[in-house]
């Protein structure tokens, strides 16, 4: 779901920066996003303000299982930013 809105940030490529952020979602029963927080850094910002971007595009995220619709669900959503080599 995220990849459609993953671009690697333009210095980050050029410096040859790979890591992985974690971010910590809430999301509604209906499968709302209602916040979104930087959770685990990359150590890089450009990759950590890529992460956040990318995440902010998406409005609605898959339902949460049944048994979980009782309030907002915390859900910690890793992004992995890897060069091609």
């Amino acid at each position: 779901m995220l990849d459609r809105y993953k671009e690697y940030p333009r210095i980050a490529e050029l410096r040859g920066w790979e890591g992985s952020v974690t971010m910590r979602l809430r999301v509604a029963p209906s499968g709302r996003l209602i916040a979104a927080e930087l959770y685990k850094s990359s150590g890089f910002d450009a990759l950590d303000k890529q992460a956040i971007t990318m995440v902010s595009k998406v409005a609605v995220l898959p339902a949460p299982p049944a048994g979980l619709n009782d309030g907002e669900v915390p859900v910690l959503v890793p992004i992995n930013f890897r060069l091609e080599r």
